[in-house]
């Protein structure tokens, strides 16, 4: 009798075959990820020696009292509480907290976290799309592209958009995220997804269309939505579309607060008539795809078209939007191209400008999560390509190659526009062609800052030629004349500005520099008013809580003035600041308080020679 071969020693060899091959997979992802972080560093290590940007970065970080000062528990409170900026956002508040707390106000360190986090960004998009497609080629070129094309530069190396860098992350967690849930759908793993998505909300409120972005993974890679017979109650539409609704109400809420924080800053460009931002919103979605293929004169800002996008650019626009539509249509079976395309669409939903914010006509920053769709469309669409027309394998890959090394070189380029403000906006100059309100404006901050006042004041004067009415430019000439100590002529500057301001913090600083215009000129009771009003806008500013207590002082309204100088003092104590209080102290007869308020001052500042003399004033007997 013939003994049957047993099929144990086959079994055994296909599970080892089978567990060398995860390993093997394991450590190649392993290798091609980090490769991928090194690259990204590298690209942009030269941020790390760049400046802090005149445009936001002061009011998220430079001028920001609420966070040069770290994580203290009254910032954090603040950063939950304040829609400054026209958003509610406060992780990234606490973010820039956190580097103010490790790098103080030396830039390397803000814009070195901009890049680890667009390097942690493009590694978790590798991870996320290999994971769930298997194709570790496709995923790392996608990868690669957002590693390093161009359009992504003004998000790494503005420290302000760290708003989107946090976002994106979240992002990214939540999709995988809910991929494990997808493996095994449970109310913890559920929870997990919610909580990661109220995260990249809470960041920057971008992300309200994320749930609309799960249905696409569902429809591809994961395949789950309309999946056929084949698990048919785990994969119904239905379940599908139902599982999202908790996630859609919390981004409807979000999209109420962030449109209530942006009126409340009179963010919202209600001026613009609908049919003007539709014509821009279309133009603006085909400028994004022109710009992915050849990013040439890329800007930090693209001026509005005030009399609207011209005929022939409008009908092109419109006719390649449809085209891709249609190709996508009629290569449904191509599941790739469909989602690839919605995501890009539906991503870019909140920022397109329905709801206008700002005076772009696009930016830049908008486009990079929508970007990756495209980048899955033409990635996956060469790689069909290539399997159908069966081209050499070495061919794709050494002109994904040539691309990404082309891609790498004008991003080097236009990072090296992002140095300083003088830089930035020098190009941004050179991009636009004509003169521009917010360039000339923002030109003559960087050469006042530069110690080129005379060429600052003309590019403001330019700035105020353009738009007479523009509350930025009559701030900026004010400051400007201010901080070079012509206050008098300072003072119908700030006016102006108030006047014609359409930007809370505009009005804020405005009414802040003013007080302390009509400080410098001794008219106190102006200076009072002023600030005032300044603390009913920001019952918190310490600028304000500052001038409104020396005017008090001068005034001689010295308890209302010690109350203003206690308040300034819960944020850190100040010699500048203790010194007045025991001013304060002093003129309401409160000696041994105000004793102690100098002793405190000279504590901090030895060198304060006022305290020490208004100290030994204290000491000596009074006169008979």
């Amino acid at each position: 009798m013939t003994a049957q071969p047993s099929t144990l020693p086959d079994s055994n060899c296909a599970t080892a075959e089978s567990g060398l091959a995860h390993a093997w997979q394991r450590r190649k992802l392993f290798v091609l990820g980090a490769l991928l972080v090194a690259a990204t560093l590298l690209l942009y290590s030269p941020a790390s020696a760049h400046k802090f940007i005149n445009l936001d970065d002061n009011h998220y970080v430079t001028e920001n009292p609420h966070v040069v000062t770290g994580l203290r528990a009254e910032n954090v409170r603040w950063a939950f509480q304040t829609f400054q900026m026209g958003n509610w956002n406060p992780l990234t508040w606490l973010s820039h907290m956190l580097d103010c707390q490790l790098y103080g106000l030396n830039p390397a360190g803000h814009h070195y976290s901009n890049v680890m986090l667009h390097a942690a960004n493009a590694l978790l998009l590798f991870l996320l799309l290999a994971w769930a497609t298997g194709s570790i080629g496709c995923s790392l070129v996608v990868a690669a592209l957002f590693a390093v094309h161009p359009l992504n530069v003004e998000n790494v190396a503005w420290v302000a958009e760290r708003k989107t860098l946090l976002c994106t992350l979240f992002s990214f967690l939540t999709l995988g995220a809910y991929g494990w849930y997808a493996q095994a759908r449970s109310w913890p793993r559920y929870l997990l997804v919610l909580l990661l998505f109220l995260g990249s909300l809470m960041a920057k409120p971008m992300s309200v269309t994320l749930p609309v972005a799960l249905l696409l993974i569902d429809f591809w890679p994961l395949r789950q939505l309309f999946a056929g017979a084949r698990d048919s109650a785990a994969h119904s539409p239905l379940r599908l579309i139902a599982e999202k609704l908790p996630l859609l109400l919390v981004s409807l809420l979000f999209s109420g607060l962030a449109i209530a924080a942006q009126v409340s800053s009179n963010a919202v460009a209600g001026e613009i008539p609908l049919s003007l931002r539709l014509q821009n919103a279309a133009v603006a979605c085909a400028a994004y795809i022109g710009k992915m293929l050849w990013p040439a004169n890329l800007s930090i800002f693209y001026p509005y078209p005030m009399t609207g996008p011209s005929r022939p650019a409008l009908v092109l626009s419109l006719l390649l939007l449809a085209g891709v539509s249609a190709l996508c249509i009629r290569l449904r079976d191509q599941r790739y191209l469909g989602a690839g395309w919605l995501f890009f669409l539906v991503s870019l939903l909140p920022v397109i400008g329905i709801i206008q914010v700002g005076n772009q006509a696009m930016a830049d920053r908008y486009a990079y999560t929508p970007l990756i769709g495209l980048f899955v469309m033409i990635v996956w669409g060469v790689d069909s390509l290539r399997a159908r027309l069966r081209v050499s394998a070495i061919t794709v890959p050494v002109v994904s190659a040539c691309v990404l090394a082309a891609l790498g070189a004008t991003t080097h380029t236009t990072l090296g526009h992002w140095q300083n403000s003088l830089t930035l906006f020098l190009h941004a100059q050179q991009v636009a062609r004509t003169p521009n309100e917010l360039i000339e404006t923002n030109l003559g901050k960087a050469y006042d800052a530069a110690g080129q006042p005379d060429e600052a004041l003309r590019h403001f004067k330019v700035a105020i030629e353009l738009n007479p009415a523009s509350c930025l430019a009559h701030y900026n000439i004010g400051s400007y004349l201010l901080e070079h100590g012509r206050a008098a002529e300072s003072i119908p500057e700030f006016q102006a500005a108030i006047r014609y301001s359409t930007s809370r913090w505009v009005t804020e600083y405005a009414l802040g520099n003013l007080g302390g215009a009509y400080l410098a000129l001794k008219e106190y009771e102006h200076a009072e008013k002023a600030f005032a009003e300044t603390l009913r806008l920001a019952p918190n500013s310490f600028v304000a809580l500052l001038g409104h207590g020396q005017a008090l002082l001068r005034l001689h309204r010295y308890e209302e003035a010690e109350a203003d100088f206690a308040r300034a003092l819960q944020r850190g104590p100040r010699p500048e600041l203790l010194y007045l209080r025991g001013m304060a102290l002093e003129g309401q007869g409160k000696t041994e308080l105000a004793r102690q308020a100098y002793r405190q001052t000279l504590q901090i500042a030895p060198e304060m020679n006022e305290a020490r003399s208004r100290l030994a004033a204290l000491k000596q007997p009074a006169a008979p």
